[in-house]
């Protein structure tokens, strides 16, 4: 039941925003649209559309006289900025007369010798490896193997009984 209610308010909420196609309205509609418009939108004489468009065209090259003043003085700023900056740069630096060089020799110190007591690390040496290192008798082998046989035998029987289920089961 709730499934119900819900498939119906997802039907209910989509079908709130459908749009009607364009070529849906009727001509009665259409008619009163371009009617609308063309009363929102006189329709101006050429005479009056040259006028505008000269209006216009005064308008925006009065914009652009101005912005090109204003560029103009910002150069004229720029370029007395510059001329004052290299003005100041100009003054002559006081200059520290030359020392007459001479040489500097560190002098000689001598250090107290120090003896320090000789000390040997003692040397360890490991076992050499015998002949044949994975021979049934070394004890790490043996582990080794009785490792693995515990680890394979209960492994193949699962292995196997799983198989078997499988198979019966077709």
């Amino acid at each position: 039941m709730l499934r119900v209610l819900i498939c119906a308010l997802a039907v209910g909420s989509a079908s709130a925003f459908s749009i009607s196609p364009v070529g849906a309205c009727s001509s009665q509609q259409q008619r009163r649209a371009s009617a609308c418009m063309a009363a929102a939108v006189k329709p101006l004489s050429e005479k009056e559309a040259r006028e505008a468009a000269a209006a216009k065209a005064r308008a925006e090259l009065e914009a652009a006289r101005a912005e090109l003043e204003a560029a103009r003085s910002e150069r004229e700023a720029a370029l007395k900025a510059l001329e004052e900056s290299k003005k100041v740069r100009k003054a002559p630096e006081p200059k520290a007369p030359k020392a007459p060089k001479a040489s500097v020799k560190a002098p000689e110190l001598k250090l107290p010798s120090l003896s320090l007591p000789k000390v040997s690390a003692p040397s360890t040496s490991a076992p050499a490896p015998s002949g044949n290192a994975f021979s049934a008798t070394n004890p790490a082998v043996q582990g080794l193997l009785a490792g693995l046989a515990v680890g394979l035998v209960p492994a193949g029987a699962i292995v196997s009984l799983r198989s078997f289920l499988v198979s019966a089961r077709r």
